[in-house]
């Protein structure tokens, strides 16, 4: 672990000095000491009256500072799209990107200064977390220890967030819809499906989009991508024709 050393003078403003620049170090992941000099002492005195090797002695009897550095709680405010976050020097926006159920998504926006990052991030991806801590410590030169503390606290306001919009719904009576075809859709959709060379023009369109040979893995790859609903009704419909589709 990366470590400062202080040697200041052995009097009042030295031992606060060492104290207030301790803390700043601390909070970047350094570990920071003391040099005890004699009480009104400096260092270049003790090197004149005692000589290098009392100096040297000094030196490998410092001793580690332990500052508490206090923690701001992060400022956060809803918005109509997602969540804004502030700590002292680093604001966070976040979009969060449903569904919520195994996964908690957002795209998010962070800026300290004229410096920004911007990225996808799952909190609950250990990976995603990791690559993201990364981003904060090169481009905004935050400290690893305040970059986790960040996320930390972006965690448990996102999962706020999900909790709050839940008892929303749940409150205003809302359940999610499953998606419906408008008449027209459904329409299309028939008329695609019903068409005696419905293999054929399956064929024929996942070659335009750049897929040659292998017919069969093509036709797989078809009924893999849609519903179970949508294939039982391909096949109603390709066997009622007796054309070449009713082989799916």
């Amino acid at each position: 672990m990366r470590e400062v050393v202080f040697c200041l003078d052995g009097d009042r403003a030295g031992k606060e000095a060492t104290e207030k620049l301790s803390g700043r170090f601390q909070v970047r992941g350094l570990r920071c000491s003391r040099i005890e000099l004699p009480e009104g002492k400096d260092p270049n005195q003790v090197l004149c009256e005692r000589g290098g090797e009392a100096l040297k002695r000094l030196c490998r009897q410092r001793q580690v500072v332990e500052v508490e550095v206090p923690v701001e709680p992060p400022r956060c405010q809803s918005t109509a799209e997602g969540l804004l976050v502030r700590f002292a020097a680093v604001s966070y926006q976040l979009w969060p990107q449903p569904p919520f159920h195994s996964r908690l998504r957002a795209r998010i926006r962070a800026v300290k200064d004229s410096r920004m990052v911007m990225d996808q991030v799952d909190f609950y991806a250990n990976r995603s977390r990791k690559s993201l801590a990364n981003q904060l410590c090169t481009q905004l030169e935050l400290s690893r220890v305040e970059a986790d503390r960040h996320l930390l606290a972006l965690l448990e306001q996102m999962e706020e967030w999900v909790r709050s919009r839940k008892s929303t719904q749940e409150e205003d009576g809302e359940t999610p819809k499953a998606p419906e075809l408008s008449p027209e859709e459904r329409s299309e959709a028939l008329g695609f499906l019903r068409q005696e060379n419905l293999v054929a023009q399956i064929l024929a369109d996942c070659q335009e989009i750049g897929y040659v040979g292998e017919d069969n893995a093509k036709l797989l790859g078809y009924l893999i991508s849609i519903s179970a609903s949508w294939s039982g009704l391909c096949q109603v419909s390709c066997s009622r024709r007796a054309g070449p589709a009713s082989r799916l």
